[in-house]
């Protein structure tokens, strides 16, 4: 046989003696067996929404009325802190018939450390957004929300069962005027020197500002926030970047043209989450020195006249 055919024919016998072992390599190759799944149930304790105490050493329970505000819960799960694995949202709603599942989740894990981010807001049909454990974006701004977050281990050695407490993640600002609104104011404009509407850590439950800066502007139409006495009632939520926060706080009287009529700075206070803030006074027709009360529900008897 010629030397070129010799090779040929060797390199043909080497090639397919290749091809044949890794056919019959890929063959021998075992499935990966899939991973071994643990069950993990969440449940959020009944009407045990918390609100921090304002000494910050207890909590005390919130109102059945305050809790019923709670009317969606959002369970995120994450693996290695950043891997979303589960996200599961429940709207109070959806469960009248059976209130007494609203805020029990079920889900199976395989084996492995994880992170629990649970989020209750007010919203009856919009999910919040989480950009990560550590961020959290309510569906709209000025609402009340709670937060708990916790580490989770999965294991073949037993289910996982965890009972949580949500903490209130917001503090409040109560308007009241009293003095009817004039002919001419349209809207009450309402500054706030920090904060956020909508943004915030659910960990720590402190604001987080990528829009606002730290400023919150809140336009409030005098025809839709009058009580039945005909009184302006302004009372919001908000998120606070941490416990406590002195925040300033002004308001502008406005007309239909957005034209500034009045101006009132009110000054500079102190804002607890879970907290009330009030200040009542004659918002409309206010001149030269005026009499406004601010008062809080942690500090009694505290109030200031302007």
């Amino acid at each position: 046989m010629k030397p070129e055919k010799a090779l040929l024919a060797v390199l043909a016998i080497a090639v397919a003696s290749t091809l044949t072992s890794c056919y019959s390599a890929e063959e021998d190759v075992p499935e990966e067996p899939s991973p071994t799944l643990c069950e993990v149930t969440l449940r959020h304790n009944a009407f045990n929404f918390y609100q921090e105490d304002y000494g910050g050493e207890t909590r005390a329970a919130l109102t059945d009325e305050s809790a019923a505000k709670l009317k969606a819960l959002t369970v995120c799960i994450y693996e290695n802190e950043n891997t979303l694995v589960f996200n599961e949202t429940q709207y109070r709603k959806d469960f009248t018939s059976n209130p007494g599942a609203f805020g029990i989740f079920t889900t199976d894990l395989p084996e492995g450390n994880y992170t629990l981010v649970s989020v209750g807001y007010e919203s009856e049909d919009t999910p919040i957004t989480l950009n990560s454990p550590s961020h959290v974006i309510l569906p709209k701004p000025f609402i009340d929300a709670w937060s708990a977050t916790e580490a989770i281990t999965a294991s073949t050695a037993g289910s996982v069962n965890k009972n949580l407490d949500l903490v209130l993640a917001v503090t409040h600002i109560v308007l009241t005027s009293t003095d009817l609104p004039t002919e001419d104011a349209a809207y009450v404009r309402i500054h706030l020197s920090a904060g956020s509407g909508k943004e915030f850590d659910p960990y720590t439950r402190n604001s987080i500002n990528t829009t606002t800066n730290g400023d919150i502007k809140i336009d409030c139409p005098v025809s839709i926030l009058t009580n039945d006495d005909g009184y302006f009632v302004f009372d919001k939520s908000f998120l606070i970047p941490t416990t406590p926060t002195d925040i300033n706080v002004s308001f502008d009287i406005l007309d239909s043209n957005s034209t500034v009529l009045r101006s009132y700075d009110l000054g500079s206070f102190s804002f607890k989450r879970g907290g009330i803030n009030r200040f009542t006074g004659p918002i409309f027709s206010a001149v030269g020195n005026f009499s406004f009360t601010a008062t809080t529900n942690w500090v009694e008897n505290e109030s200031k006249e302007f």
